[in-house]
């Protein structure tokens, strides 16, 4: 019994470690319903996050960016496409696109999210981060 309850004890305690490291980063663009411009306060939050990312994570390993739109939305699978050229353009105009930048888009059903007008950004971030341990070394790109 006593080997039991330690065993359980361990595994909490590591399963807590496990979720601990995530180095993934995530930032969604929002957008007006049928619109793919992006707004101009929509512009200064990515840009501020850019920045961020560029400070915390100076490398990527993995850039992927989501175009999304409502099935609602008139011609919602083109406009879908039109967001996310529009995002990735401003990326590759801040240059930061280090790494090819792995573009996906398409539709959410109305009831399947809050707002599925958006762009999602995920990055990968190449070690250094705090995920990496002591003996992984930057990847060079």
């Amino acid at each position: 019994m006593k080997i039991r309850n330690t065993l359980a004890a361990f595994l909490l305690l590591s399963a807590g470690v496990t979720y601990a490291c995530m180095p993934g980063q995530n930032f969604d663009v929002y957008f007006s319903s049928g619109s793919a411009a992006v707004s101009s306060s929509e512009i200064l939050r990515l840009a501020n996050w850019l920045v961020d990312q560029r400070i915390k994570y100076p490398t990527q390993e993995v850039l992927q960016v989501d175009g999304r739109a409502e099935d609602h939305e008139r011609n919602a699978r083109a406009l879908a496409k039109a967001r996310l050229q529009a995002v990735v353009s401003i990326l590759k105009t801040q240059h930061f696109n280090q790494v090819p930048v792995d573009e996906h888009y398409g539709v959410y059903r109305s009831d399947d999210v809050g707002n599925g007008r958006r762009v999602e950004i995920s990055i990968l971030p190449a070690c250094p981060n705090p995920c990496c341990s002591d003996g992984d070394m930057p990847t060079k790109r």
